[in-house]
């Protein structure tokens, strides 16, 4: 999830409660109008009484007044519209704290991603392509990946080979040939591993030129291992072709949860009170606080 998913997400969260709410409140606007005379009291139709006492609370209808045609009661606002105006509000207010938590350090993390490619002068392979991906935080790296892909000379084997490392949650490899022929490492690539992942696709480690391109590609995965985000190390014996990278800025990943599900607890703890309060509310005669009137 990036910034402009949650910002994205916050305002259509405003628009809709928006929406909703609208409609809900000429709704209501619509079904409590007035329609026959009526008891400004408890709303009971009191059209052709004989006396001025109100058949449904008992009130005299000289002190509560009787509502005609085109007036309507001044409720208080429901438990749908309050949750319509608080939801809103705790959105606009989630929003702007998340935007001014998100600019700290510690709440962001970046994701490096770093590719590679090297020939050998040697004919020790045709290419190998390294790419690394890692994710920076505040604390240092972490997920950290690298792909290697080699491109043998020899036509007895076309088909790259595959090298895959992770350092987390320890550091292992597994390492493909192009005949389908796995395996694997549960400790740090060591210089033997690499010779044999090189060799697998028929050529042999023979000569010092070659121990000494050998030696430089360990070296760069051991500083891609190290130091995903580097990119100055500089060939002697092999040549890089392709050299790229990038970084992408977005929330951490304890960030973003530990917000939403403390905004969420505040929302359903404030829904809670605002039911129990528009209950309690309810649950009171309507005798005993008799609404004003309003003109349509």
């Amino acid at each position: 999830m990036n910034n402009q998913l949650v910002i994205s997400f916050a305002v259509i969260v405003v628009l809709v409660t928006i929406v909703v709410g609208t409609l809900h409140t000429l709704w209501r606007e619509r079904r409590e109008r007035v329609k026959v005379p009526s008891c400004a009291a408890c709303g009971y139709p009191v059209s052709g009484l004989g006396s001025f006492t109100c058949p449904e609370c008992g009130i005299d209808l000289r002190a509560a007044g009787i509502l005609t045609p085109d007036l309507r009661f001044a409720r208080r606002p429901g438990f749908f519209y309050l949750a319509c105006v608080f939801t809103c509000t705790i959105a606009l207010i989630a929003l702007i704290a998340t935007g001014v938590a998100s600019r700290l350090p510690i709440t962001q993390q970046t994701t490096l991603r770093r590719s590679v490619s090297l020939a050998s002068p040697q004919s020790l392979f045709g290419r190998v392509s390294i790419t690394t991906t890692a994710v920076r935080t505040a604390s240092g790296y972490r997920d950290t990946r690298l792909n290697l892909t080699l491109v043998p000379t020899s036509t007895a084997s076309p088909r790259p080979h595959s090298l895959i490392i992770r350092e987390e949650p320890a550091s292992q490899w597994t390492a493909t040939t192009a005949v389908g022929v796995t395996t694997h490492g549960n400790a740090p690539l060591t210089r033997a591993d690499l010779i044999a992942w090189v060799e697998a696709t028929g050529v042999s480690v023979n000569t010092d030129a070659r121990h000494a391109e050998i030696d430089e590609l360990f070296a760069t995965i051991n500083d891609a291992r190290t130091q995903p985000g580097s990119t100055a190390f500089a060939y002697t014996h092999l040549q890089s072709t392709a050299n790229s990278g990038g970084t992408t800025t977005d929330y951490a990943d304890w960030f973003l949860m530990g917000f939403g599900t403390l905004w969420s607890v505040l929302w359903l703890l404030g829904l809670i009170l605002i039911r129990r309060i528009t209950k309690r509310r309810a649950a009171r005669p309507r005798t005993e606080h008799r609404p004003p009137l309003h003109a349509s």
